[in-house]
């Protein structure tokens, strides 16, 4: 009797150990899968806060044009007022070189560089009639 005690608390004791393995392996396991989550984390933070500088990019290249549409609107009124009155000088092409250089300071402002602007000029005069 006294063997089948120490015979059953042996199981006992090797069943418990084998839990106790089992346990520390889904511990190890679990320690894992939580690093993995916040690298998971980490990398979505990160997504969300490139998306945002883009957002914030295309806000300002959207404020960037609406400003150059109504300077070339502003110089196309300018130009035909001064078409109008006589005493008044046309725009020149200094005028349009002025504006060029505004306009490329401005796309600079918001990320653009003067190496994306054409540089080179037309080789004929526009026929605009």
């Amino acid at each position: 009797m006294i063997q089948d005690l120490q015979s059953g608390t042996n199981r006992v004791v090797s069943a418990m150990n084998v839990s106790i393995k089992k346990t520390e392996e889904t511990v190890e396991k679990t320690d894992h899968s939580r690093q993995q989550l916040e690298l998971i984390h980490a990398i979505i933070g990160r997504i969300d806060a490139v998306s945002h500088d883009v957002s914030q990019a295309m806000h300002h290249q959207i404020e960037a044009d609406s400003e150059a549409e109504r300077s070339v609107l502003s110089m196309s009124k300018l130009n035909e007022l001064a078409l109008e009155n006589t005493h008044v000088q046309g725009v020149t092409a200094d005028d349009v070189l002025a504006l060029h250089n505004i306009l490329v300071d401005k796309f600079e402002q918001h990320g653009f560089e003067k190496s994306h602007w054409p540089t080179h000029r037309r080789s004929q005069i526009r026929d605009n009639t």
